[in-house]
């Protein structure tokens, strides 16, 4: 697909959770493109190893307790980042890859005849149950995809999961998620890791960090006094911490803080059964990496997880996100005599899912449909 056609990345400045998946996308993209130019900041570099063909345009975004301040910040962020994407040379297609959306880059790359492909890494979450569900940036939603040239998902489910029914001609299918089943492999039986249970991740509502602990908490109280990881960091830190003291878990729970790349594999293969109790999700890596380590996944049914947990076979749905049955799948895993096999079960579908050269290939037909078409 080469033929010295350049493509722009352009996504709102993360912290360093969003690395991963910007380096990604971006080696996917380095394959099918002599020149690829990324538009970012914060910690969306941390992970990359700069190539000749890779042009970077730094754009940081200075976080703000305060709502009006946030909001100012936000809006001047969005403007900096319209004005990389036209200072940008030669480059006339783009992928917006981000969870919300970004109204100025795209009226501004729109205005200066852009082509602009959105890859969603989430949607609105809605519901009663959903915490946080006040986004500000929600009624811009169906005038910001209107816009777009194409819609770019993970998996098939999401277009019901989100209600995207109405832009199915514009939606093409592909992921970005490169899972390296070298450094991620199974090392450890699974009888003989330490960990039993454990959440790894952001710590925010939407994640229900809080639920999980609750879960924790209802089990040792009936007597199940199980050995706990709690990785991650994020808004409800500390909240969580106060959770633990005030039931006394600390006799259960290590709490790693944030795990490192490089400290993942270790500590997927010392834990038996990783915890995704979320109220929204798009295709969270962690559950990707964790399957590839043999360790079992119990999942809420959101976004497109439902897509690749098929319920006994490779992993575990949850009923609902509450505490209860939360509580109620991990004691039913642990009852199981078949853990084995969904244990290579699970690590199949990583081997044949998400090799890099399965991306690339799932890619290279989006993009030619989304630029030479539109």
């Amino acid at each position: 697909m080469k033929d010295g056609k350049s493509i722009g990345v352009l996504r709102f400045p993360c912290t360093a959770a969003g690395a991963k998946p910007m380096h990604d996308l971006v080696s996917i993209l380095e394959e099918l493109f002599e020149r690829v130019c990324v538009i970012s900041g914060n910690d969306a570099f941390e992970e990359f190893d700069f190539t000749e063909n890779v042009e970077v345009h730094h754009v940081n975004h200075p976080s703000s307790s305060r709502s009006a301040l946030r909001a100012i910040r936000y809006i001047w962020t969005q403007i900096r980042l319209g004005i990389s994407l036209l200072r940008a040379k030669d480059v006339d297609s783009y992928i917006f890859f981000d969870a919300n959306p970004l109204i100025i880059p795209m009226i501004l790359g729109k205005l200066f005849k852009k082509n602009i492909s959105l890859l969603l890494t989430g949607y609105p979450a809605t519901g009663d149950n959903v915490p946080d569900n006040d986004d500000i940036s929600s009624p811009f939603w169906n005038f910001y995809l209107g816009l777009s040239d194409g819609i770019i998902l993970y998996t098939p489910g999401l277009i019901r999961e989100w209600n995207l029914e109405e832009y199915k001609d514009k939606i093409s299918i592909a992921h970005r998620h490169i899972i390296d089943i070298d450094s991620l492999k199974i090392e450890k039986n699974w009888e003989e890791r330490k960990f039993d249970v454990g959440y790894v991740g952001r710590f925010s509502p939407k994640k229900n960090v809080m639920g999980f602990l609750r879960s924790v908490s209802s089990l040792a109280d009936d007597g199940t006094k199980y050995k706990i990881l709690l990785g991650g960091d994020g808004t409800e830190k500390e909240r969580a911490m106060d959770f633990i003291e005030k039931e006394d878990l600390e006799k259960y729970i290590i709490i790693a803080g944030w795990i490192s790349r490089e400290e993942l594999p270790s500590y997927l293969n010392d834990l038996k059964l990783l915890v995704i109790p979320s109220y929204f999700e798009g295709l969270p890596n962690m559950m990707l990496e964790a399957m590839a380590c043999g360790t079992i996944v119990l999942a809420s049914r959101v976004g497109a997880i439902p897509d690749i947990i098929e319920d006994g076979k490779n992993g575990f749905l949850l009923d609902d996100n509450s505490p209860e049955a939360i509580s109620e799948g991990i004691l039913n895993i642990f009852e199981r005599n078949d853990i084995d096999i969904i244990v290579q079960n699970a690590r199949s579908t990583v081997e044949n899912r998400f090799s890099k050269k399965a991306a690339i290939r799932n890619f290279e037909v989006v993009l030619k449909k989304n630029i030479s078409e539109r």
